[in-house]
C-alpha cells in the first residue's frame, strides 16, 4: 500500500534518530498510531519496533567493519544511546556481541589477505621443519 510504502520511506530516513517512534511515524503520515501499528501487522506479519530494530541492527553491521567508531558510537549513529542495550539487540539479530561481530569480519578479511596468507602458510612450513 502506498501508506507502508511511505511509512518505509520514513523510516529509512529517521531510523538513526534516538526518539523516533511508531508515535511519531503516525504523527509525520497523519494517521493514528493504532491504524498505523494495525497496518505494520497486515503487510509485515510483524510489529513496527522489531523492524525498526532490524533496521538499526543492519545498519550497525556496516558501520561495525570500519574500525574508525567505537561500539557507542555505532550505536549512536543507529538511535540507541544506551550502549548495553545496543549490545543485547545485537546480540539477538546476530548471535555475536558488537566486539565478537566486529573481530571475526576483520579476522576474517585479514585471513583473506593473500599477503597475510602467504605469511601464516609460509610460517606453518617453517614449524614442520
Amino acid at each position: 500500500s502506498s501508506l507502508m510504502q511511505s511509512a518505509m520511506a520514513v523510516m529509512e530516513e529517521k531510523y538513526s534518530e534516538p526518539d523516533f517512534s511508531l508515535q511519531s511515524l503516525a504523527d509525520t503520515l497523519c494517521v493514528s498510531n493504532t491504524y498505523l501499528s494495525t497496518k505494520f501487522k497486515e503487510n509485515t506479519g510483524t510489529n513496527f519496533s522489531r523492524i525498526l530494530n532490524l533496521m538499526r541492527m543492519e545498519r550497525a553491521q556496516q558501520l561495525l567493519i570500519l574500525p574508525e567508531y567505537q561500539i557507542s558510537e555505532v550505536a549512536a549513529k543507529c538511535g540507541i544511546q544506551d550502549v548495553r542495550y545496543f549490545s543485547k539487540l545485537f546480540r539477538k539479530h546476530t548471535g555475536q556481541t558488537p566486539k565478537e561481530y566486529r573481530s571475526f569480519i576483520l579476522y576474517g578479511r585479514l585471513m583473506n589477505c593473500p599477503s597475510v596468507a602467504r605469511l601464516l602458510h609460509g610460517a606453518s612450513n617453517t614449524e614442520r621443519r
